[in-house]
């Protein structure tokens, strides 16, 4: 489930202002230290070396020495030392034993664990004290058409944001986006990412036009009926069909840390610097029989 919150009047453009403190309020090591009551149990690794900004910045992608569970000593070379023309083709090559040793004893203590940046891709579940609620996985389950069920996620995610997120967000801007993982019996939550009440935050279901008017409208009941914001609970939105427009584009879960197979054949029994040289061959030898 993905919410957002927002304390932005009615008449106001409809994003805050990205100030630079607004933004760093999101980075992970931000805002798990006020809730780590409510979020899986993590580790931040940090800092990192200018050597390792070094490696995200270079023009090729290719992985450390040491990830194969290779003890490495060094943590940078150019991999011209010996003049061979095999190190000249691969270039540059890095290791960070330090930071592999921290990310497995990371694994070692926890036994199962799902890594994450600490700024991620967001995408977007409202609220105003909450303005609206949106499946984040865009995948149809039938069970998720039971009313009972929608009343249940929608009241749970308004209780757990006015008791937990809401006094504790620290940030004096109040414009916010959060992921929140649902137990099995929907009765509570676990804190799982913040980002953002901005455009490069994806609305999923909504779009920023709906939550705006959605704010707009609580405004209204709150100047008319004497309502407070938090009074009704936020609308829910879900992949309600198979038919659904967002179900029909919806890609297989973790597609983008999929690797071509060929790739992975290529690479079984071989260290790196012997998979960068083979891939290298088939990818100029495919290249020549295109052409």
């Amino acid at each position: 489930m993905m919410e957002a919150a927002s304390d932005k009047g009615p008449g106001d453009d409809v994003f805050p202002p990205l100030s630079p403190s607004y933004i760093l309020a999101f980075q992970f090591s931000s805002w798990y230290p006020s809730f780590v009551r409510w979020s899986p149990k993590s580790t931040v690794v940090r800092p990192l070396g200018q050597d390792f900004w070094h490696y995200l910045d270079s023009d090729r992608v290719f992985v450390p020495d040491g990830s194969e569970d290779v003890v490495v000593d060094s943590t940078l070379s150019d991999g011209d030392g010996d003049g061979s023309d095999d190190a000249a083709s691969i270039g540059e090559q890095y290791s960070f034993p330090e930071l592999d040793k921290r990310i497995r004893d990371a694994i070692k203590e926890y036994g199962a664990v799902f890594p994450k940046l600490n700024f991620s891709s967001p995408k977007l579940s409202p609220t105003l004290f909450i303005l609206g609620i949106t499946q984040r996985d865009l995948n149809f389950y039938d069970f998720m058409m039971d009313t009972e069920i929608q009343n249940t996620i929608r009241s749970t995610v308004h209780k757990f944001w006015e008791d937990n997120i809401r006094p504790n967000w620290a940030c004096t801007q109040k414009d916010y986006v959060f992921d929140l993982l649902l137990t099995r019996d929907l009765s509570q939550g676990h804190v799982l990412d913040f980002n953002p009440y901005a455009a490069r935050t994806d609305p999923l279901l909504f779009t920023y036009e709906d939550l705006h008017e959605l704010y707009s409208k609580a405004g209204r009941q709150d100047s008319c009926e004497h309502l407070t914001m938090g009074a009704s609970l936020p609308e829910l939105r879900i992949v309600d069909s198979l038919q659904h427009p967002a179900a029909s584009r919806n890609a297989p879960a973790h597609e983008h840390n999929r690797i071509p197979v060929e790739a992975l054949s290529l690479s079984e029994g071989r260290n790196i610097a012997e998979f960068g040289e083979i891939w290298h061959d088939e990818v100029k030898r495919a290249m020549q029989e295109d052409s």
